[in-house]
């Protein structure tokens, strides 16, 4: 009975319609949702100013992403004083539902030209209970000094650089900072992300201190 009433009325509708000429019908499709982004501060792993003279600090976008930046940022260890006594890791604790991608703020320091090529670094996340190598860091492939010096490596295929500023011992000279992103698997695109660990693997890669690791912020994609 009610499929009958039903097929009156779009009956009469349409009746109507035509009487009234051509109507344009328009139809919207609801836009699909954006990626989300989730700041991850250093908190008390920084442990080092950043070298520039006026850092960038706050909340910041850079290379579309967000960043929540502090004066202070993280540096591991290296062969110059007081760098020697830096830790080798640091291990950031998160909770964030359906991770797709990890962004990260990164340079070496002392990335000299006689470890070119070579893994100085590694990261590793944590889902859902589980250890997940996401990348390896290579000098000169995803990682790259920070400042412009004849005995350094500078260049990086997959590091993009997204800040430049007067360095603070020589404000006549410039450093930068670069954004490395990384996607994440499928145990963390489908599960939570619970902790990030970004590790100096020098001493037994390459057998020196050096090259030291200077991380500046750290952002995690996640789907809405």
């Amino acid at each position: 009975m009610r499929a009958n009433r039903t097929s009156i009325l779009l009956a009469t509708l349409l009746v109507f319609l035509t009487a009234c000429g051509t109507i344009e019908v328009k139809i919207i499709y609801p836009t699909p949702p954006g990626p989300r982004y989730q700041s991850i501060p250093l908190g008390t792993a920084a442990n080092a100013e950043s070298n520039f003279a006026s850092p960038p600090m706050g909340d910041m976008v850079l290379g579309g992403v967000p960043f929540q930046l502090s004066e202070q940022v993280f540096k591991s260890q290296a062969s110059s004083i007081p760098d020697a006594d830096y830790p080798t890791s640091i291990l950031l604790q998160t909770d964030v539902p359906y991770a797709q991608k990890l962004h990260l703020l990164i340079n070496t320091g002392n990335g000299f030209t006689q470890f070119d090529g070579q893994t100085i670094g590694q990261i590793i996340v944590t889902c859902d209970d589980t250890e997940v190598p996401v990348a390896d860091l290579s000098l000169g492939q995803n990682i790259r000094e920070w400042q412009l010096a004849h005995n350094v490596i500078y260049t990086a295929s997959r590091a993009q650089q997204v800040w430049v500023g007067a360095r603070a011992d020589q404000p006549h000279l410039e450093g930068h900072i670069d954004l490395l992103s990384l996607d994440l698997s499928a145990v963390c695109q489908e599960g939570t992300l619970t902790a990030i660990e970004i590790i100096d693997t020098s001493v037994e890669t390459v057998g020196s201190l050096d090259p030291a690791l200077n991380l500046f912020g750290v952002t995690v994609e996640c789907q809405q």
